[in-house]
């Protein structure tokens, strides 16, 4: 139970930390407007993105609230349950309290405003990477980043278990026949 306390308060933080940023900017920089922070790097540029992952589907915004509020709700009860059911799978539940507090803070958005206040500007490698997003997109594609690593460990972990599963077996009437041996 009191990591579930733990999961929600840093879900909190991260909800408070994006919405703050975002009422920010809002307060701050007039729409459509740049203000460099690392020239050509990074800079702080307010849009506002009435689409879903990225601006796309942005004519589906009612069915796109509704999947991403039972996205939500099916989060927090794996959490809860990987909570119970796995407490010492730490990693997976930090995956799933970021995946909750970014969706959490977009959703606050597209409640409240109708839209999301997108504004960090990240522009390094302008022919690749387009994108202005804000700390819940950072948290959501930080908990997928991580949940592809969780799974790709989990399947190396599992082929190990598979191979050395026979060793252990053979091993295991190794140890029967020296005792039919001895008797």
């Amino acid at each position: 139970m009191l990591y579930l306390i733990l999961w929600a308060a840093i879900a909190a933080v991260i909800v408070g930390a994006d919405q703050l940023t975002k009422y920010l900017v809002i307060q701050h920089i007039p729409e459509g407007e740049s203000i460099p922070v690392i020239e050509g790097v990074l800079h702080l540029t307010h849009i506002k993105n009435d689409g879903a992952i990225f601006g796309w589907f942005d004519d589906a915004r009612w069915m796109f609230m509704v999947l991403s509020t039972v996205g939500i709700l099916v989060m927090i009860g794996m959490l809860v349950w990987w909570v119970k059911k796995e407490p010492k799978d730490k990693f997976m539940q930090v995956i799933l309290t970021l995946l909750v507090a970014g969706g959490i803070g977009n959703m606050i958005d597209r409640c409240a405003l109708g839209v999301v206040t997108d504004f960090i500007d990240f522009c390094a490698f302008p022919n690749l990477w387009k994108w202005i997003f804000n700390v819940a997109d950072c948290a959501v594609t930080i908990g997928g980043c991580m949940m592809v690593l969780w799974l790709v460990l989990s399947v190396i972990t599992e082929i190990k278990n598979k191979k050395n599963a026979p060793e252990a077996e053979t091993e295991q009437e190794d140890d029967h026949a020296d005792v039919d041996v001895q008797s």
